[in-house]
């Protein structure tokens, strides 16, 4: 009998074949852009803008370094940031997440010469052509000058110009190295203090950092990124612990259309696959003409913990991106990466990708690791075996309806790299986590939206379900204003969950602010009769406003009641961008 998981792979392949469609055949230009902030609700700023030709409802897709896709679409645009209102509103990926949209060409076409031309098109005074004096005229009184109305002869000197022709044909692009020296980002404070009265225990936090790029910092074209913060925690043993926790970096050149070549070094997360995860050395990367990428890397794989600590795992790694059309609609990627923990030969791992990003169908994309065992390990039995896998489908509508659907696969790979508690054999062979989701967004009319999401999960012990459904409405108590009703029902072996909730919010030019009440009732099978139920109650409201300038504050009070115990949290978050 087919177990659930491959039953589950067998209807996401059949589901992918049955609504693959062709390619269309557009043209357009990338723009790159990266998360320079995160609001809740799934809105994020970047930094882009209409200096570089985005627009309201520009569909663009945020790419987190787990390798999934996050669409969305721009929502407010000034001329050197946008805000972007992701599809999924629990997603909230980290400032520098990167990203990238699609723009038409036409978009970037200069006016022709029959057309009147912008201000920033026209060259300055000193590159004006000068017209040759008539003889004598150095000495002529007023008489001689023309009338105040009249248009004096200009003669042009752009022999190479003729009609049809872009303007400022000749005129030479600024190059990245040519550029003024400047800086973008962001700096950033936030501290929370939680509160049990039952026990009279706090927990506490502090956490301060910067997330900038500095452009063109050493006169060499390329960009200085620096990510980095200090937390401090203060947990109710009373024991204290700071922290230096460093990001990113790193410095990049190349990469522009001037320069094919891309060279990365320092700490980094790898551009074109970062399944690979962050690396401190060095990576190099070329795009050809037809759009087809590839490069290499080496360096070392700092530990997936709260320090970064590194130096213990060496990495090489290569990959090589294929895209079957000019948009780049199309794209199939593979990479290989082998680590060495300490010297020992460790993991093996081959990854792959791709993506179908039709505008107006169903859009794909998938991601899978692959590890590869070569007989010097005894836990694991086979040859290759897949530890993780994402397979996502998505389609949205002219009327804003969506719908998603993935496929979640994971398991434990057999590595030496960060176990500070390598997992029992048993463990290591048999563990794992399928997940199937299906989600949905429907508009009715201009003020309601429906929204629903269902699970399925499996593992090496039990299967589970979960079903929310929801409804938002905006201006029911306010012009500018949403509310929102959720209920779920969650099912599994040892719990069954069900509860609702409550949002109401308002949000204008000038401030934001959002309240929210959930219920659940948990009841859990095994356990005590005293411990058995379980009724929580939570209230959650936050407030945010600008100040100065490009000066942000957001504040929040956090209350949980647990049967007889309770909890409270208070907290703030201010944030400089630049």
């Amino acid at each position: 009998m087919m177990s659930a998981p491959r039953f589950l792979l067998v209807i996401a392949a059949a589901a992918w074949t049955a609504l693959a469609l062709p390619a269309q055949e557009q043209t357009g230009i990338l723009v790159m852009f990266r998360v320079t902030s995160v609001s809740p609700r799934g809105r994020v700023v970047i930094d882009r803008g209409k200096s570089d030709r985005l627009a309201i409802d520009d569909v663009v897709v945020v790419l987190p370094r787990d390798g999934k896709r996050l669409a969305g679409r721009v929502a407010e645009v000034d001329e050197r940031t946008a805000v972007v209102q992701l599809d999924d509103v629990t997603a909230a990926p980290p400032a520098g997440t990167r990203g990238e949209a699609w723009l038409e060409a036409a978009r970037f076409v200069k006016p022709r010469s029959t057309d009147l031309p912008r201000s920033e098109d026209l060259p300055r005074n000193d590159e004006l052509p000068r017209s040759e004096p008539p003889s004598g005229a150095q000495g002529a009184d007023k008489e001689a000058q023309p009338n105040v109305g009249e248009r004096t002869k200009w003669t042009n000197r752009d022999e190479a110009w003729k009609p049809g022709m872009p303007l400022l044909t000749r005129v030479r692009p600024q190059r990245p190295e040519d550029r003024a020296w400047s800086m973008t980002g962001r700096a950033f404070a936030v501290t929370g203090l939680s509160h049990v009265p039952r026990n009279g225990t706090d927990n506490s936090f502090f956490r301060s950092g910067a997330d900038l790029v500095f452009q063109n910092a050493f006169a060499m074209g390329g960009d200085l990124r620096v990510d980095a913060e200090i937390n401090h925690k203060l947990g109710f043993t009373e024991n204290r612990a700071s922290d230096l926790l460093v990001r990113r970096l790193h410095y990049t050149v190349g990469g522009t259309r001037f320069a094919r070549d891309r060279v990365d070094v320092g700490r980094f997360l790898h551009s074109d696959l970062p399944e690979f995860g962050v690396l401190d050395g060095l990576a190099w990367r070329q795009r050809t003409e037809a759009g087809h990428r590839y490069g290499a890397s080496i360096g070392f794989l700092p530990e997936p913990n709260d320090d970064f600590e590194s130096f213990k795992d060496l990495a090489f790694a290569g990959f090589l991106s294929y895209a079957f059309d000019e948009k780049e609609e199309f794209v199939v990627t593979g990479g290989y990466q082998k680590t060495f923990h300490r010297g020992h030969a460790d993991r093996d791992l081959v990854v792959g990708r791709f993506s179908y990003t039709p505008e107006d169908s169903w859009q794909y994309f998938g991601s899978t690791w692959v590890d590869f065992y070569f007989g010097n390990d005894a836990t694991k039995k086979d040859f290759a075996e897949l530890t993780q896998a994402l397979l996502t489908a998505t389609r949205r509508y002219d009327d804003g309806a969506r719908l998603d659907i993935s496929l979640w696969h994971q398991m434990f790979p057999d590595v030496l790299m960060g176990l500070q508690r390598p997992l029992p054999q048993g463990r290591l062979r048999s563990d794992r986590h399928d997940r199937l989701t299906l989600s949905g967004w429907l508009p009715r009319g201009e003020d309601v939206s429906l929204r629903g999401t269902a699970t399925l999960w499996n593992d090496e012990d039990e299967t589970g379900s979960s079903l929310e459904l929801g409804v938002e409405r905006s201006a029911l108590f306010f012009d500018d204003g949403t509310s929102a009703f959720t209920i779920f029902v969650a099912d599994a072996a040892f719990e069954t969950s069900f509860g609702f909730g409550v949002r109401v919010g308002r949000a204008s030019a000038e401030r934001r602010w959002e309240l929210n009440y959930d219920f659940g009732y948990h009841h859990r099978v095994g356990f005590p009769s005293n411990f058995a139920d379980i009724v929580q109650h939570r209230v959650f409201g936050e407030y945010e406003v600008p100040l100065y300038r490009a000066w942000d504050l957001r504040t929040w009070v956090d209350a949980n009641v647990f049967d007889d115990d309770a909890s409270i949290g208070v907290g703030f978050w201010v944030q400089r961008r630049f």
